[in-house]
């Protein structure tokens, strides 16, 4: 299975998500780069296996935020996913399933803690290199 690259981006997304605009109620898009830092595996991860990894996100060269998450391996092409994003003024989590195999995926923003308290959203990944992404947010 390949590194997911997609999974740290998601959590790139969430901090910058909350660094701009917390739980406003207009609509917002927001780009920026994912670094993913550490990464825990399996050598062949099997359903049932956990993944964990840590990501740094930028913004214009700037550090914003990090990161963690957790995935639960579904299938060989699957994973369903848990997301952490610390940022100054609270937490906002994202959730989802994916294939960590495809280019380019979806996922949801599904609430947070503090400032970000009711988050919603939308986040499209694209996996740029195996330690980089670049993603978008569509704050809804």
């Amino acid at each position: 299975m390949k590194k997911l690259v997609l999974l740290g981006a998601v959590l790139a997304a969430v901090v910058l998500a909350a660094t701009a605009s917390g739980a406003s109620s207009t609509p917002r898009t927001l780009e920026f780069t994912d670094v993913q830092q550490t990464f825990i595996s399996p050598k062949e991860p099997m359903p049932g296996d956990r993944l964990v990894f840590t990501s740094i996100i930028y913004d214009h060269g700037s550090r914003v935020g990090r990161a963690e998450g957790v995935c639960t391996v579904t299938s060989r092409a699957a994973v369903q996913c848990t997301f952490t994003a610390h940022v100054p003024s609270g937490q906002i989590v994202a959730m989802g399933d994916g294939d960590p195999g495809k280019p380019v995926s979806r996922w949801a923003i599904v609430g947070g803690l503090g400032a970000y308290t009711g988050a919603r959203g939308t986040l499209v990944i694209t996996n740029v290199s195996p330690t980089t992404s670049h993603v978008v947010v569509h704050l809804s």
